[in-house]
């Protein structure tokens, strides 16, 4: 499974953009026609629905960062509920078998794109080799995204 959000703080507005292409690139390229083939692919397009309409720039009705909001001891479903929301949707729905997160921000000063991951930790592990095999297949499909994306 790939998750993708967008807007978890509200004055990022060309976040909204790059989601909008990202969406348009999902149904339309060949190439992420393919990806759609082989993960289910989970969209939540604005994060912070009532920050945006109220105006605010990076907080939540109360008055939180959302995207500073991810660990259990800080998720509330009162204060934080677009996190613990979409926390919850991923660990219950999706049993957890989350292959990528992609929390897409925008930033005003820089140009292009950044791409941080998780490591697999390929070399560290004391696989079989069908695990292996297992590992480095994850592995690419972190890595294809950016490529892909690259070219779209």
């Amino acid at each position: 499974m790939i998750v993708i959000s967008a807007r978890q703080h509200p004055g990022e507005h060309n976040a909204s953009f790059i989601m909008e292409g990202l969406i348009r690139a999902l149904l339309t390229s060949p190439d992420l026609q393919t990806l759609l083939l082989i993960s289910d692919v989970h969209i939540a397009p604005m994060m912070n629905p009532d920050g945006v309409i109220c105006g605010n720039s990076r907080s939540n009705l109360s008055g939180l960062d959302i995207n500073r909001r991810w660990a259990e001891s800080e998720l509330n479903d009162k204060l934080t509920p677009e996190s613990a929301a979409l926390k919850y949707h991923m660990s219950h729905n999706l049993n957890g078998k989350v292959l990528m997160f992609i929390d897409i921000h925008g930033q005003s000063s820089s140009n292009g794109m950044v791409f941080y991951s998780n490591d697999s930790n390929i070399k560290q592990q004391q696989d079989t080799i069908a695990q292996l095999g297992k590992r480095i297949e994850a592995w690419l499909q972190m890595r294809l995204l950016p490529k892909v994306l690259q070219k779209s």
